[in-house]
């Protein structure tokens, strides 16, 4: 974690909401970025990541199968009723409006 500190390119001051659908997946992700990729650190990973609530494979939660074939029949009301990306900074921003 000391090596990814001053070896980063880029740090942020401000603190992120706690978000219980994505917690999982989010340690997840920082834990790969700190190197813990393989077969080597598989059980590391489960049980740090055993705690936490969410989904560890999907962001906001594991989709069910009502909105999977509601996607495939019309996939344009899909993405207008998707959930806007979490920005980090207290405002959603939409697919429209840049990258969150």
């Amino acid at each position: 974690m000391a090596a990814k500190a001053l070896n980063g390119r880029a740090a942020s001051s401000r603190k992120r909401r706690f978000d219980p659908q994505s917690a999982r997946y989010d340690f997840r992700v920082f834990l790969l970025h700190l190197g813990l990729i393989g077969d080597e650190f598989k059980t590391a990973r489960k049980h740090l990541l055993a705690a936490l609530p969410g989904d560890s494979a999907f962001k906001r939660g594991r989709p069910n199968q009502k909105d999977i074939q509601s996607a495939i029949q019309n996939p344009q009301s899909a993405i207008e009723s998707r959930p806007p990306a979490f920005s980090g900074n207290g405002t959603a921003e939409t697919d429209e409006g840049g990258a969150p």
